[in-house]
Parts: structure tokens; sequence; C-alpha cells
């Protein structure tokens, strides 16, 4: 199959892996309740990108108060895999100070 084949399911090309287009690029940022991607409410980004940990993209028409704001899909996974693995090293030290204290 040619890279530019149309597919089946949209019309669109699709281009490179077929995992890449599993994901967007970007996702609106949810009005309320919580995102479909990753189940994080609107607050908990607002919080994130004060935080400095995540950087929202903001689109308006030039003259227009009001525009869209996205989340960077590959920037959220990013943090989720920073967060985790941050969680697994402090479990490991706090396994590692526990065994030294039983020892003891």
């Amino acid at each position: 199959m040619d890279k530019t084949t149309p597919t089946q399911t949209s019309g669109t090309p699709s281009y490179g892996s077929p995992k890449s287009a599993e994901f967007p690029i970007t996702f609106r940022l949810p009005p309320k309740g919580v995102d479909p991607h990753f189940g994080f409410t609107r607050g908990w980004y607002y919080q994130a990108e004060a935080e400095g940990r995540l950087a929202l993209i903001r689109m308006r028409s030039r003259g227009k108060n009001r525009g869209v704001t996205l989340v960077p899909y590959a920037e959220v996974k990013a943090l989720i895999e920073q967060e985790k693995l941050q969680a697994v090293a402090e479990t490991k030290q706090a396994d590692a100070r526990h065994l030294e204290l039983v020892a003891a």
C-alpha cells in the first residue's frame, strides 16, 4: 500500500506508522468534565501549565476575544510517563529505607 493512499475509515491521507494515526497531535481543552484521552479536567490542565509542566496552545482569530485552547497530546503523555517513572523511583527508595529499618 502506498503511504499516500487514503484510509478506508476517514478518507484522509495516511502517512508514516499506523500507530501514529491512533493519537491526535492536539485536542481541544474540554469545556466541562474530563477529556476523552487522559481523563483530566480543565482545571488540571491549567494547573499543570501554571506549574510549568505543560504548555497549552491558544489560538484565536485577529480581533476576536475568544478562541480555542489546544492540549498537545505528546506533552501530556510524556508528563504521565515522567510522573510514573518518578513514582517508581520513590517507591524503590521507600522500600530500601524500610528494609534498612527492619534490618536494624
